[in-house]
C-alpha cells in the first residue's frame, strides 16, 4: 500500500484546487482494501473514495483520509456470433476503456466516449450522452460493502438507474465502493450479409 501524509491534491482533481489531505493511500488490491476500513487507526477517520477527480471539488483541505483506487483491467468475459460480454475494473479511465471496445470492435460505447472520469463512476452517474446511457449496456457490478466487507453483486435492476442517478447516489450513498463492472455490447460484423447500415 502507498500511504502518506499531508498530500496536495492539487494534481488529483481537474480543478487543479491546490488543498491538502491528512492522509493518502492508494489501493492496488481488495486486501488493501479491507485493511483501511478494518484498521482501527482509520476506522473513524472521515473518508472519501476517489477516482480521477473530474466530479470533484476540494474548497477546503480535507481532515481525513482520501483512498485512490488502482484497481485496473479489462476483460473479454464472453463472446456470442452477435453480441459480446466485456469486463472492467472500476479505477480503468473511461475514454480509454471506450476506445478499447471500439478497437476491438465492438459497438454500444461510442456515443459516451471523452466523458471524463473512470469507469466507476460510470453507472453511479448513470452517464450518458447522445441518446445512450449506461443503464442501456449495463449488465451488473460488483461492490464492496463498507460496513461487512462482503463482495456484493448488483444487477441491472438493483442498480436503480434514472436519469444521472442510481442506488449509489442515494440509499446506499457511502455504503459500498464498486470494484467490477460487466457490459453487454453488439459486435460489429460489417462483412456480414445481415449488416445493416442505419
Amino acid at each position: 500500500m502507498n500511504f502518506r501524509k499531508n498530500v496536495c491534491l492539487k494534481h488529483f482533481n481537474t480543478f487543479k484546487i491546490n488543498v491538502k489531505t491528512n492522509y493518502f493511500i492508494k489501493i492496488n488490491t481488495l486486501k488493501s482494501l479491507n485493511f483501511i476500513f478494518n484498521n482501527k487507526k482509520f476506522k473513524y477517520l472521515p473518508k472519501f473514495i476517489l477516482g480521477n477527480g473530474s466530479n470533484t471539488l476540494f474548497v477546503n483541505n480535507f481532515n481525513g483520509l482520501i483512498i485512490k483506487l488502482n484497481l485496473k483491467g479489462k476483460f473479454i468475459i464472453k463472446e456470442y456470433s452477435y453480441y459480446v460480454i466485456i469486463a472492467s475494473f472500476a479505477s480503468e479511465s473511461w475514454t480509454n476503456f471506450v476506445i478499447w471496445t471500439i478497437n476491438k470492435g465492438f459497438s454500444g460505447l461510442e456515443n459516451l466516449s471523452l466523458i471524463p472520469g473512470t469507469v466507476g463512476a460510470a453507472p453511479i452517474q448513470n452517464i450518458g450522452a447522445y441518446g445512450v446511457e449506461i443503464k442501456d449496456i449495463l449488465i451488473g457490478l460488483y461492490a464492496y460493502e463498507i460496513k461487512t466487507g462482503k463482495i456484493v453483486f448488483f444487477d441491472k435492476k438493483a442498480c436503480e438507474l434514472n436519469y444521472r442517478n442510481s442506488i449509489f447516489k442515494n440509499k446506499l450513498k457511502n455504503k459500498y465502493v464498486i470494484l467490477y463492472i460487466y457490459f453487454l455490447l453488439k459486435k460489429k460484423i460489417i462483412n456480414s450479409i445481415f449488416y445493416i447500415k442505419k
